[in-house]
């Protein structure tokens, strides 16, 4: 059977996955911050905003100065915001001007900046996600920021759409279009909200686009030939080739890290998925995920290459659950479905009963970001 041969591939593949390894700091515990006070006339909403965005990055907690504290140093300066940040040591890490126009976003700026330097992990305080909802009565398109504020429609027409995909740096969104008579995938500009066809589709709902972490390669689901395969494109559609030619449907793809591989489901029967791993480059040895737990689908690989998201326990009970690839432990989260890491790898937004969530995935500790008045679905993050 084509299933248990590829089985005997994937204690070699997994074993040189968990020999993956990113210089990072231990995400244990959270580090101590010392933030010295902004002066001047927007001092006092500007250090509000600054202590809310350190806090909710989850990597440190405010303190005073003291012995083993980073120190957070800003001020406005003639050319906008001055920000600056000391080692626990004294060694200046970064020191820069930050003038975007708006004030909230230099904040959350430097406090990704922040993020960054001390710990080696990307920020989240200026990612933006983007979803689908009924908002105003027809399902299409809309994006805001990573804590469910600053919404804009991004499609008007109303008509049938899956799978929104942005970019990673925030400028295209791809997503399935559902009408029979246009079915396909788009890719819209948002910078001049241009849309272009990149794909015919066949109206399956498991067709889609999915960018790679450079932003230079997508990984299309398409059912050309009646069957749901993997193909590899670049980021305009062009040059297409296919991946994966197996007789059973390969679905819902996630890119590693480094773009070097990719997660995905198989649909082995109508009652049994497994996730396996293969080489983004030519699709050859497929490894399945030492997984016990019942249809594992909605696979999402962390950027750190360490953990990979997906859910567990089908419709009625599906469940967020972490795989952990150095030790290959797996542990249910919390309930919910269409699980997205974040940029730094710890934070995950997901959606239950209609309504957006995120989620650290080291504590537990979660909030919802978008009600689930309107229901939301099919949720995307920039990373």
């Amino acid at each position: 059977m084509w299933v248990q041969k590829i089985l005997k591939t994937s204690l070699i593949f997994y074993a040189c996955l968990i020999c993956f390894h990113w210089p990072s700091l231990s995400l244990a515990k959270e580090l101590p911050l010392a933030l010295i006070p902004i002066q001047g006339g927007q001092g006092a909403s500007a250090n509000q905003i600054l202590n809310y965005e350190i806090k909710r990055s989850a990597f440190f907690y405010l303190a005073q100065p003291q012995p083993g504290a980073f120190v957070l140093k800003a001020r406005f300066v003639k050319k906008g915001l001055e920000g600056e940040l000391l080692h626990p040591n004294g060694h200046q890490l970064f020191k820069r001007v930050y003038n975007n126009g708006v004030l909230k976003t230099d904040l959350r700026q430097l406090s990704d900046d922040v993020v960054h330097a001390a710990t080696g992990h990307p920020g989240i305080a200026t990612s933006q996600i983007a979803f689908i909802s009924a908002r105003n009565g027809k399902a299409d398109i809309y994006v805001c920021d990573y804590d469910g504020k600053n919404i804009r429609q991004i499609t008007t027409d109303g008509l049938p759409k899956r799978h929104p995909c942005l970019s990673p740096n925030g400028r295209f969104v791809y997503f399935t279009g559902m009408e029979p008579s246009s079915a396909g995938i788009y890719r819209i500009d948002l910078s001049t909200d241009q849309r272009s066809r990149i794909a015919s589709t066949h109206g399956n709902t498991s067709e889609r686009a999915v960018v790679s972490p450079d932003g230079k390669q997508l990984v299309l689901v398409l059912s050309e030939q009646g069957n749901s395969d993997l193909y590899i494109s670049r980021n305009t559609g062009k040059s297409r080739r296919r991946l994966t030619s197996s007789p059973i449907a390969e679905i819902q793809p996630s890119w590693s890290g480094d773009g070097k591989s990719l997660v995905y489901t198989a649909v082995v029967d109508a009652e049994k998925t497994q996730l396996f791993v293969i080489s983004s480059k030519d699709g050859k040895h497929p490894a399945a995920l030492a997984i016990k737990l019942a249809t594992p689908a909605q696979a999402c690989w962390s950027p750190d290459g360490k953990r990979i998201a997906f859910v567990s326990g089908g419709s009625k009970n599906a469940s967020i659950t972490i795989h952990t690839l150095s030790d290959r432990s797996t542990r249910v989260l919390t309930g919910g479905q269409s699980p997205v890491w974040g940029a730094d790898s710890r934070h995950l937004i997901y959606t239950d009963r209609g309504a957006l969530y995120r989620i650290d995935a080291n504590t537990g500790a979660k909030g919802q970001i978008l009600s689930g008045v309107t229901p939301v679905y099919d949720p995307s993050w920039t990373r």
